[in-house]
């Protein structure tokens, strides 16, 4: 539909004329009011086509037959597209979204739990160790306190990652569109649409773009760690760690086993979350055990380092 309406907006392109304002409005209410209903007719269409995104486009195609303006450029919705254009800006989008309005807002909830820990024990004593052996004591706010920053920093550099989006064609050439209209500078074009999503344009591409977010996703999850006591991190972790290695060695023209993996890659983000929740409600009932803080006193290489200086 963005397509479309960008298409509207080149002047040279007289078979798409500049939309009306209703007709603006009629596109962009397909956006705003897709529904599960409407998701259900797509899937209905795709048993017919058996490709998803050739079944969003005659979907869209029923949808706008009433409509004047719009039926007169129906076989526009898909110009000089590949499926990849498609999909890497919708899955740039879903990933963007899932990061800031569910991730991030339940890690910053779990970081402000592991702070509250942190400042409730800070002068709480505890043993610490250094080669596995006893060593100087510390107290459990200073170690909870570590993980807490740890998290936090993770958590900023996944608020940095740049969602990518190209939509330059099947092989990243423009071929189709400079064949139809050489006079037209679609890579501006292309750089518009991307940009207008909220994403940054990736001016070279082959046919697939979305192996930089994922690969650090996965690197920044990876380095958590916390799946060792959470087994639902591990799940995404293993999840996420397939995609990061599968994903860049995907690189010829039409290969289709990418399209199949990257999308479950909400599988993975979905066991982060639940892990995230449960870290939450465990850390709730923490409780520090004084019995085994008190057992500092008895441990004498404590004593021994403390002379030692």
């Amino acid at each position: 539909i963005k397509w479309l309406l960008k298409l509207s907006q080149i002047p040279q392109l007289i078979e798409v004329p500049c939309f009306s304002e209703g007709a603006q409005s009629f596109l962009q209410n397909l956006i705003d009011e897709f529904s599960v209903d409407d998701a259900l007719e797509v899937k209905k269409i795709e048993k017919v086509t058996n490709h998803d995104v050739k079944a969003v486009e005659y979907f869209l195609k029923q949808r706008c037959q009433s409509h004047p303006e719009i039926v007169k450029v129906l076989e526009f919705f898909h110009f000089a597209c590949t499926s990849e254009d498609i999909n890497n800006l919708a899955h740039a989008l879903m990933l963007k979204e899932a990061l800031s309005k569910v991730i991030l807002p339940v890690m910053d909830e779990l970081i402000a739990a592991i702070c509250n820990v942190a400042t409730t024990n800070s002068s709480v004593p505890m043993l610490s160790r250094t080669h596995g052996q006893p060593a100087s004591p510390t107290t459990l706010g200073k170690e909870m306190a570590i993980f807490a920053y740890r998290l936090s920093r993770e958590r900023r550099d996944i608020s940095q990652i740049e969602m990518l989006g190209k939509f330059a064609g099947a092989v990243g050439n423009y071929n189709a569109h400079v064949a139809a209209y050489p006079e037209i500078k679609w890579p501006q074009i292309a750089e518009e649409l991307v940009m207008s999503l909220g994403l940054k344009f990736n001016p070279y591409v082959p046919q697939v773009c979305y192996i930089e977010k994922v690969l650090v996703i996965h690197q920044i999850r990876s380095q958590v760690r916390l799946h060792i006591v959470q087994g639902n991190l591990g799940v995404a972790n293993g999840d996420l760690s397939h995609l990061s290695t599968k994903l860049p060695i995907s690189r010829w023209q039409r290969d289709l086993t990418d399209s199949t993996v990257l999308r479950n890659m909400g599988v993975g983000l979905g066991h982060s979350l639940l892990a995230y929740k449960s870290a939450l409600q465990g850390i709730s009932k923490l409780q520090s055990s004084f019995a085994d803080m008190q057992n500092l006193a008895s441990v004498r290489e404590i004593s021994t380092d403390i002379f030692t200086y």
